[in-house]
């Protein structure tokens, strides 16, 4: 049977040595960019993300406020970002408590379940184990309502010299983080796209026919 690498071998689609060779080039690292396009798809040189630029933009705005709002706007601008985090984690709690209402009773349902046949238990026991683990892991508000109480307590007391400094260390070690990340995601651009340079250079020239 032809993996998705021969099929074009087999349906005519391939010919050469060379063709065959830059369509293996899809399973390794240097070309993972392409994983989603069609497999005959030509190669295009690998280029960096622009997620890391744009964080690193973003932490640059984020000191640049944190050094130039007065106490009274950093204030304010804290306060709106907590108040609308409350409003998310109370909203969450709220949807995990009926979630977990609505579970509890289907799985009481699934408990009480006679199955028709013995043959019939493993659903049984599959739709009780679903139950159950949405239950243990999205069925508990203890994280919300934590994080619910942390808020409930900073918005009791906001310092301006806090916030400014939080902010700047919190920008601070992102900027860093960024920057690496950007500079090794260049080097692993430059990297695979020097392998595939490398690799389609050492194919022969000539056009000799794959035999089947």
């Amino acid at each position: 049977m032809p993996t998705g690498y021969t099929a074009g071998i087999i349906d005519g689609k391939i010919k050469t040595f060379p063709e065959f060779a830059k369509l293996c080039m899809r399973a390794f690292g240097a070309t993972i960019h392409m994983r989603d396009d069609d497999m005959d798809a030509e190669y295009t040189p690998r280029t960096p993300s622009d997620y890391h630029q744009k964080e690193i933009e973003s932490s640059n705005r984020k000191l640049t406020e944190a050094r130039e709002l007065s106490d009274d706007q950093i204030v304010a601008k804290r306060k709106h970002e907590l108040e609308e985090s409350k409003s998310y984690y109370i909203n969450s709690i709220e949807k995990t408590n009926a979630s977990k209402k609505i579970l509890q009773k289907i799985l009481s349902e699934v408990e009480n379940y006679n199955p028709p046949t013995s043959d019939h238990k493993g659903i049984k026991d599959f739709m009780t184990q679903q139950l159950t683990e949405t239950i243990r892991f999205d069925g508990d508000p203890k994280y919300a309502q934590e994080r619910l109480n942390e808020i409930t307590q900073e918005l009791k007391s906001l310092n301006p010299a806090v916030i400014r400094s939080q902010i700047i260390a919190e920008a601070e070690k992102n900027l860093s983080y960024h920057i690496k990340e950007q500079e090794a995601e260049v080097k692993r651009c430059n990297q695979s796209n020097q392998w595939v340079t490398y690799f389609i250079a050492s194919l022969p020239n000539s056009q000799t026919t794959v035999e089947k």
